[in-house]
């Protein structure tokens, strides 16, 4: 069997913080059970040639489209053994025993100077499952520590954003070793998965296309066990570990994504789901609104759940996720929409089966356009009529193992908050 050397980093635990600032990325986990702690990670780890936005020192000399279309996943080495430090937020619970076995390693999006934005929409699932939540700096967010606390975050160094992706490795390597430096030291990490949205669901994708198969174990085991890339448009290589890919309406028709869809796989290395919501957006941030315009509230957030047990699932052998629809589109790639101007296809929800508005979008960003009283009337009969075919799709959703029943929750009060007719 072949050998791997992926060298564990160094590990320096930070003293707690006496102050509050959103770019710390916490929440109220006490309540749940759970601890947020910081540690530095240092090492070393090799520079490449640049092939994504993700690890791009320049992103304004790229093309986007171009790479994330490319199927050539070999990529020079530019220097060897470069040192770097970054930062890691470990969210465990505080007890060793209501721990899943799952640790999920986001990279942390540049967005509002740093935030998990898995952690974001998915948290509560997180939390009640009792998996552990890894976030890792990008290099791109490192300034905006700086900025923050000059003293404590002087040391993050990373000179070339390619290094993320062997730090990523010997991260991932720490977490599922048996090191007394291991910051889930005692704790029985059975799987690791790695997952970002947009960005860094780029991020994700870039990781698992050009490295996940290097990145071994020292006795050959993957060390990533599922890749969960979301909101983004790159090409997913066949892997011999499960990819769940979430798309949204924006995202499947931009940057290449229409090239780049690829058929659902249940055969051994080629595990795959592509799942594309319709009336999702890439953002809620509204482009210019016209007239009878509104930002979308299409709430993306409630696949995701569902998304991850189907996931722990599948890697575990047991019941393979539900299998996903494409977006219909016509000869040139556009959009088929029904009478009410919303998407066909792709995986159904009540917010276009049974919609009272048009989610549409405009690029990246998304709006909905509400229709009037007389004519959510003419669908429904009555606001009660409504809410009912609501739940029942929503039910549908759940037997289909879509969604979980927060996300359920989620819909339901969301029609019966709407406004009456």
């Amino acid at each position: 069997m072949k050998r791997y050397d992926i060298p564990l980093p160094r590990v320096q635990r930070t003293a707690p913080e006496t102050t509050d600032s959103p770019i710390q990325m916490k929440y109220d986990v006490e309540q749940q059970g759970y601890v947020v702690e910081e540690y530095y990670i240092s090492g070393q780890a090799d520079t490449y040639e640049s092939v994504t936005m993700a690890d791009s020192m320049n992103r304004e000399g790229q093309d986007p489209t171009k790479s994330m279309a490319r199927r050539d996943f070999h990529r020079p080495v530019i220097k060897v053994s470069e040192p770097y430090t970054t930062r890691i937020l470990v969210h465990r619970p505080k007890d060793p025993v209501k721990f899943s076995g799952n640790v999920v390693i986001e990279p942390v999006h540049p967005l509002d100077n740093g935030v998990l934005a898995v952690w974001v929409a998915a948290r509560p699932f997180f939390l009640d499952n009792g998996d552990v939540y890894v976030g890792v700096q990008h290099p791109s967010t490192f300034a905006a520590l700086r900025k923050f606390n000059e003293k404590r975050y002087s040391a993050l160094n990373m000179p070339d954003f390619t290094q993320l992706w062997g730090s990523l490795a010997q991260i991932g390597a720490l977490l599922k070793s048996d090191k007394a430096t291991n910051p889930l030291h005692g704790f029985n990490v059975r799987y690791l998965f790695m997952t970002g949205i947009s960005y860094t669901g780029v991020a994700t994708a870039t990781f698992a296309n050009y490295h996940h198969m290097s990145a071994k174990l020292t006795d050959g085991r993957n060390i990533f066990d599922g890749y969960v890339p979301i909101a983004n448009a790159m090409y997913n290589r066949p892997l011999d570990v499960p990819t769940i890919r979430i798309v949204t309406q924006s995202d499947y028709g931009t940057l290449g994504g229409l090239g780049n869809r690829q058929p659902d796989s249940d055969e051994p290395g080629s595990q795959y789901r592509l799942y594309e919501i319709p009336g999702a957006p890439h953002t809620p941030r509204p482009p210019k609104l016209e007239p009878g315009e509104m930002p979308s509230d299409f709430p993306n957030g409630i696949f995701y759940g569902a998304a991850f047990k189907n996931m722990y699932n599948w890697v575990r052998g047991g019941a393979s996720p539900p299998k996903g629809k494409f977006i219909a589109t016509d000869a040139d790639g556009n959009t088929k929409l029904d009478k009410h101007g919303n998407a066909i296809g792709g995986i159904r929800s009540p917010y276009v089966d049974t919609p009272i508005a048009k989610y549409a979008v405009k690029g990246l960003l998304g709006y909905k356009v509400p229709f009037d009283a007389a004519k959510k009337k003419s669908l429904y009969g009555s606001h009660e009529n409504y809410v009912m075919k609501v739940e029942e799709a929503t039910r549908k959703l759940l037997w289909k193992r879509l969604i979980l029943p927060a996300g359920a929750l989620v819909i339901i009060n969301h029609a019966r908050n709407s406004e009456i007719f």
